[in-house]
């Protein structure tokens, strides 16, 4: 159906299923097809393996439906979708990444990219990639000794590539990988074309945010989260050390002239690990912490150095940024990973006499999810939430996608030390509840049924097309980015 070599496996084969019943073969173009089949096998990467393939396409549709139900419909129209009258041109991207495999590493890069109206893309980032890699104290006679060594990598890349607009937001973005082969992403924009959210999957989660350069001004009062992460530098332990920490700031910043003012609150959670050696055997538990801190800073703003960028200034030093061209959405990178702490800050623009009725219809959910957990066997895991939430304009709403996570557990060992076990694991979510909008724009969501119960704060732009929303519950070893952008 999609090439001349046949490849069947149980991924494929759900998906082939869903296409069939989802209506006409013809209303499918050869994009469509590759976009939707591609996005299953990514998910089915998390999903445990049956006895045959048909409990494995069992397994791989349980967790994959919810998203299945609300993106299948987009997909299945008939011919091909035609994006929105200001989608193209150049746009300034910031992307932030994170990879917990053998060694922790975390990514920001920003830079520009165009989009041309033949259906082509490219572009050019570059930032910092922060690593750190654990080994044994040498010789091993220490079961607990721990050496921990960060590096901090200055790096670029080129990309380019073909998409294709799919309808409801959604688009297809495909680039060539090294050595052969191809490397596809479902990625999201709001109903102007002028703002792009794009997830990573694989092994990798994270986000690339891209805003349309332009002629957008940066003033008034915005609402801010930031996502941040923390590296030591390299370090020797024998018993208790930390390990990587994550950090949410949220709050608003508000901006006069040249100059700008921000109010912001900092919560901050860490795994602190202690390990106690007996004849010749260790043993590892691990804590959880957390810290909050309020923060005031200020400084200046100037525009440029391009159209749509800004750069902002305080006295410890500058920060580059980017603006959308209606001003509402602004994004920051904080950290550009040069001292191990990379760091990307995104602002909407708060409004006036918005309602629950400001949130109203269907956005396509790009979600970043960081977790620590403690005890025994304890982990750290990145990860992706992919799916569509729907407002009713009246206070309630519904959601249903995927929640897939890259996840690193930890332990010790008398013969190889240290241990780490790589998973993945990828798990539906249909969800709903209610929410509350301000007249501002900031408003909370809270689930009344599903699998997590849970109370975001969220913000929602002036014209209702971008929902940011975070969950800053590090007591609990969870920070949460969400982007939704509206169909």
């Amino acid at each position: 159906m999609v090439g001349p070599v046949l490849n069947l496996d149980p991924a494929a084969e759900l998906a082939t299923r869903r296409i069939v019943a989802g209506g006409p073969l013809a209303n499918w173009t050869l994009n469509e097809v590759m976009a939707f089949i591609g996005q299953i096998k990514d998910f089915a990467e998390g999903i445990p393996v049956g006895g045959t393939i048909e409990q494995t396409t069992t397994n791989i549709s349980t967790e994959v439906q919810p998203w299945i139900n609300v993106v299948l419909p987009a997909l299945a129209t008939s011919g091909q979708a035609t994006p929105p009258s200001a989608f193209g041109g150049t746009y300034n991207i910031v992307e932030f990444f994170g990879n917990l495999g053998i060694n922790i590493q975390r990514e920001i890069f920003s830079g520009t990219v165009t989009v041309n109206a033949n259906g082509t893309f490219s572009g050019t980032v570059a930032g910092n990639n922060v690593a750190q890699a654990e080994s044994c104290v040498a010789p091993q006679t220490f079961p607990c000794g721990r050496t921990f060594t960060r590096t901090i990598s200055p790096q670029s890349d080129s990309f380019s590539g073909t998409y294709v607009y799919l309808g409801n937001g959604l688009i297809f973005f495909t680039t060539a990988e090294e050595g052969g082969g191809t490397d596809s992403v479902l990625g999201a924009m709001d109903p102007t074309g002028t703002i792009l959210v794009v997830p990573e999957g694989g092994s990798t989660a994270g986000f690339s945010l891209a805003v349309k350069a332009g002629s957008g001004t940066v003033a008034g009062t915005f609402q801010t989260t930031e996502l941040l992460s923390q590296i030591p530098a390299t370090f020797s332990a024998t018993s208790v050390w930390q390990g990587v920490a994550s950090e949410m700031t949220f709050g608003t910043v508000t901006v006069t002239g040249s100059n700008f003012a921000a109010n912001l609150t900092s919560s901050r959670m860490q795994q602190s690990f202690s390990c106690l050696e007996s004849s010749g055997s260790c043993s590892l538990t691990a804590t959880v912490s957390s810290t909050e801190s309020v923060d005031t800073p200020s400084g200046t703003m100037a525009a440029g150095p391009a159209a749509g960028q800004v750069t902002f200034t305080t006295a410890e030093g500058s920060v580059p940024g980017a603006v959308s061209p209606d001003g509402n959405i602004l994004w920051i990178k904080t950290g550009d990973g040069s001292e191990g702490e990379p760091g990307v800050l995104v602002a909407i623009h708060e409004g006036s006499g918005m309602s629950n009725a400001s949130l109203n219809g269907a956005y396509n959910v790009t979600g970043f999810t960081h977790q620590l957990t403690g005890g025994n066997n304890p982990s750290a895991s990145d990860g992706t939430i992919l799916g569509v939430v729907t407002f009713d304009g009246a206070g309630g709403w519904s959601f249903g996608g995927v929640d897939t996570k890259n996840i690193r557990g930890t332990s010790c060992s008398t013969t190889s030390c240290p241990s780490t076990a790589l998973s993945r694991s990828s798990s539906g979510d249909t969800s709903s509840g209610t929410y509350s909008v301000n007249a501002n724009g900031t408003f909370t969501m809270t689930s009344t049924s599903g699998t997590d119960l849970s109370t975001l704060q969220g913000m929602v732009s002036p014209d209702g097309n971008v929902v940011g929303l975070r969950d800053v519950s590090s007591a609990q070893g969870e920070h949460l980015l969400i982007f939704a952008l509206k169909q």
